[in-house]
């Protein structure tokens, strides 16, 4: 995905955050998120497997949306999804 950066940030005092839960956005919304948040950059990463982002990754950005998150089935005659999905794109109606 173009212009989207992964990054591992710190609370001010080193502490990881989230238990060293990963960030994505822009560069420019993970900088300006760390800065509202007092936190740092540790590091930007190059690759990190989608499954992976979207599983323990938080979204940063203030785009229309997620750029990792789970497409799910829509019915279009009905105007909404054809089922109750989770964050992970798991039928909740199925189980």
């Amino acid at each position: 995905m173009t212009g989207v950066e992964i990054a591992r940030v710190l609370h001010a005092d080193g502490s990881e955050y989230k238990m060293g839960r990963l960030v994505y956005g822009t560069y420019e919304e993970i900088e300006t998120w760390c800065e509202k948040n007092d936190m740092w950059v540790d590091r930007y990463m190059d690759h990190v497997n989608p499954s992976t982002v979207y599983n323990t990754g938080e979204w940063v950005g203030n785009g229309l949306h997620d750029p990792y998150a789970v497409s799910v089935p829509f019915d279009y005659r009905e105007g909404r999804t054809k089922g109750t999905f989770n964050t992970r794109g798991v039928n909740l109606e199925k189980f």
